[in-house]
């Protein structure tokens, strides 16, 4: 899969550009996703057509990229930087804490401020933002390091198989391992 957006333009130059040390949240309008959902799918047929012109998937990447409203620091306040220490807090320790209130203890906010920071940020609630990032990490583990759901539960901190089975079914609208074998059937991966 491509990695690098094609700095085409202003749009695309300031897609590219460093946001901060912390993993920024690109957002998208409602009335974009159809249009997102249609260039990810051209994306993934131009990356597996056999005689593929290397410039394709790039530049299909940067139509991808620039549907997306990506952060900006101008004008950032405290709710801001709120969510900003949030999301930093929430890459180090997400693998052993999946409760937003010990996030808000650790930055000494309440729960309820990091929800309003992070609904202001992102239209989303940390809670629905903390749970978004294990299942993304969930599913990185079972698709690309190949681990047992059993081992992805016992990775990201579950107490036992079946909360971990629970909350990827609630994430992802079916059980890991029904989805790790979709995944593999997807991608040729056996």
């Amino acid at each position: 899969m491509p990695t690098a957006v094609v700095p085409t333009g202003a749009a695309s130059r300031a897609a590219v550009a460093p946001v901060g040390p912390v993993a920024a949240c690109w957002t998208a309008g409602e009335h974009t996703w159809p249009l997102i959902n249609a260039a990810f799918d051209h994306l993934r047929l131009e990356t597996r057509a056999a005689e593929r012109v290397s410039e394709v998937p790039r530049l299909l990447l940067t139509a991808l990229v620039l549907r997306l409203d990506p952060p900006g620091d101008a004008g950032a306040g405290a709710g801001d930087e709120t969510f900003r220490r949030f999301r930093a807090a929430v890459e180090v320790d997400f693998r052993h804490h999946h409760d937003v209130g010990h996030y808000a203890r650790a930055l000494g906010w309440s729960a309820r401020t990091l929800s309003r920071a992070c609904l202001a940020a992102t239209g989303r609630t940390a809670k629905d933002l903390l749970a978004e990032r294990l299942l993304l990490e969930a599913k990185r583990l079972l698709a690309h390091d190949g681990l047992s759901p059993v081992r992805c539960g016992q990775r990201l901190g579950f107490p036992d198989a079946s909360n971990f089975s629970a909350f990827f079914l609630r994430g992802a609208g079916m059980r890991p391992g029904a989805w790790q074998a979709e995944f593999s059937s997807r991608s040729g991966r056996r």
